[in-house]
Formats: C-alpha cells, sequence, structure tokens
C-alpha cells in the first residue's frame, strides 16, 4: 500500500515582518534613509495587530532613531528614541540594562538639541541602572560635555579622567570611547588655558585613534580631523600665549 505524502505545512510571514528584514539589509548596508522607512512601514503595519511585541516595537523605534540620526535628523530620531525608550520601560520595566542604550542615544540627541538637564537625567539613569556597563565611558563623555555647557570645566575633566581611567582597566572594552575621552580632556584642558598639557592629550588621543579608532569605526576619519584641528589651534594658542 503507498504511503500518502506529508503535505507541507508553511508559515507565512507578516507583512511587517517583511519590512523588518529589509530594513536590517539595508542597514547593514548602511543605506539608512531606506532601512528608517522599511522600519517605520514596519511599525505601522504592526499597528492593531500582534505582528510585534513591546520588545520588538523597542527595538524597531530605536533602530529608526538611529538611522535618522545618521542622517541628521535629530528631531525625527528624537521622536522615534522617546518611542523606544516608552515602548522598553513598558515591556522590561524602569530598570532594566535594556534600557541602558535607548537613554544614552536619547541623551545624545537631547544634547544635540541643547535639552540639556533632559539629558544630564537620561546619563545619570543609565549609570543608575548598571555603574558596570560597557556603555560607562561613553556615558561619563556625555556628561562631562554638559558640565562644560554650564561653565563647569573642573567637573567636566573629573568625568573625563574617570572615563580614561575605566576604559583602561579594560582594555579593548571601549578603544572608541577611550579616544574621546581623552581628546575631550584634551580640549578641557586647553580651554582652562592649559594649553601644552591639553597638547599632550590631543596628541595621545591622535595615536590611539590611527591605531584603533580609524580601523574599528567608520566615522573615524572625521573625528581625527577634528583632533587634528583642535591640535593645530591649542598650538597656535600656545605660541601666542608664549
Amino acid at each position: 500500500m503507498a504511503q500518502r505524502k506529508k503535505a507541507k505545512t508553511s508559515t507565512a510571514v507578516q507583512p511587517s515582518h517583511r519590512h523588518v528584514r529589509a530594513g536590517f539589509a539595508r542597514l547593514r548596508a548602511k543605506r539608512f534613509a531606506e532601512a528608517a522607512q522599511s522600519f517605520q512601514q514596519a511599525l505601522a503595519l504592526a499597528q492593531g495587530t500582534n505582528e510585534l511585541d513591546g520588545e520588538d516595537v523597542a527595538r524597531i523605534d530605536h533602530l529608526t532613531g538611529q538611522c535618522l540620526r545618521e542622517l541628521h535628523d535629530i528631531s525625527g530620531a528624537r521622536t522615534h528614541l522617546e518611542r523606544a525608550l516608552a515602548a522598553a520601560e513598558a515591556f522590561y520595566g524602569a530598570h532594566h540594562v535594556a534600557l541602558i542604550p535607548i537613554c544614552i542615544d536619547l541623551a545624545d540627541v537631547l544634547r544635540a538639541l541643547g535639552v540639556w538637564a533632559d539629558a544630564k537625567a537620561l546619563y545619570e539613569r543609565a549609570l543608575t541602572v548598571d555603574p558596570t556597563a560597557s556603555t560607562v565611558v561613553a556615558t561619563l563623555c556625555g556628561l562631562g560635555k554638559i558640565l562644560e555647557h554650564v561653565g563647569d570645566l573642573s567637573g567636566a575633566m573629573a568625568h573625563y579622567r574617570k572615563a580614561i581611567a575605566l576604559a583602561e582597566t579594560h582594555p579593548g572594552r571601549a578603544s572608541d570611547a577611550l579616544v574621546l575621552a581623552i581628546m575631550h580632556l584634551g580640549r578641557a584642558l586647553q580651554l582652562q588655558g592649559d594649553m601644552e598639557g591639553g597638547k599632550v592629550y590631543l596628541q595621545r588621543a591622535m595615536a590611539l585613534g590611527s591605531i584603533a579608532f580609524r580601523k574599528e569605526f567608520p566615522e573615524a576619519a572625521a573625528s581625527l580631523s577634528r583632533m587634528e584641528m583642535a591640535l593645530d589651534g591649542g598650538a597656535i594658542v600656545s605660541r601666542a600665549v608664549h
């Protein structure tokens, strides 16, 4: 007696999931505008359905915010990052480590928009959730920049020094953040009037950046260019003072 063939079963891909997959593919290719559009379409299609849960929504809004930030749409990035944070809070709770990267990205965006108090609160919240997270170095740098803005250079430099110490304690843990912390400290020293001390740190940042930062991070060329301009400026001011 011939055996009956088992019928094949197929699971239909939800419409929103197709757009999420397309968004990830475009994000990997650094096609940020197209990725953001795909993620936004996924979120729109999933409204009123169970295709995406709270964790999915938080992640997709977070990625959309990151894409828009890359496109210099800071206000649009803020909108999606605020939505991501609200969704993550609802899904995980207010003190879960999953909130840390969203808090930091939103704080960076708010700092760029000049919303200093809210940015500071988010950086501090990230530190409170987990003071040992791998993002601590970048968070301390963000807080330092806010203190610079309000004129507290000593407080800012204390944060930069702490960030450097933490990054050096964990080699390779945050090489990009280490370079930025050293650069920020160098610029802060120059703003305080210590031109030679600032120059030493800027030169160190450039040396580290040329080896590690440039290799690992595509945006390093622009960062190194800013370092070189800062270093040249510091040298010019130093010669004028002396």
